[in-house]
Parts: C-alpha cells; structure tokens; sequence
C-alpha cells in the first residue's frame, strides 16, 4: 500500500498476508506492525469519512472483515480454524522467498 488511499485490491492482499503470517510478522517486528496497523486504520477512516460523501465503491464487509482480522492480530488472537491449502502455498513460497534472499545475501557478504 504505497499510496494514500485503499483500494479495492488491497484489502483481499492485506487480508491474506494478515491471515497467513500477520501473528508471525507481529511476533517478529511488533513496531512495524503496529505502524502498518496504524495506517489501514487511518486509510479506512479516510475511506468511511469518503462514503459519506459517495465517492466510494469498496465493499464494508469485506473491510469489517479485514479490520476485525487486523484486531486480532493487534491483540495477539489466532482464530481457531484450519489453514487452507492457499494459505500452505502461500506459507510455502514465502519461506523459500527468504530463504533465497537471506542466501543471497551471504553469499554477496562471502564473496566481498
């Protein structure tokens, strides 16, 4: 979410990373994640303050959805549920992601 405002794509993206790693990601860089929290919550603010004024199409359930997801990673909370198959791969891709980026960097860190 490089721009200011969320976008109908964003939030299914944020959903998934949320519900695949945010408890891992919040373990890890507990600041990061409270800034990022911070900031969909201004964005979704600014969101609900736009449809007031109907210049908005993005559908609230899917953002109350996204914003419960994100309370529950703020307080720590892992819903009960089993992980999908998406969520495995997902899991999966990102693990050999940073494994490879991590390995790169030694191996740039090696050679110097």
């Amino acid at each position: 979410m490089s721009s200011k405002q969320l976008t109908e794509t964003d939030v299914p993206i944020i959903l998934t990373v949320l519900q695949c790693c945010g408890i891992k990601i919040r373990a890890d860089d507990p600041a990061a994640m409270k800034n990022f929290i911070q900031s969909v919550q201004n964005r979704v603010n600014e969101l609900k303050a736009s449809s007031r004024e109907g210049q908005t199409n993005i559908d609230r359930k899917r953002i109350e959805f996204m914003l419960e997801t994100i309370t529950d990673v703020k307080n720590n909370k892992k819903k009960p549920r089993e992980e999908t198959v998406q969520h495995t791969r997902i899991k999966k891709w990102l693990q050999k992601t940073w494994e490879q980026v991590v390995g790169g960097k030694r191996k740039l860190m090696g050679s110097a």
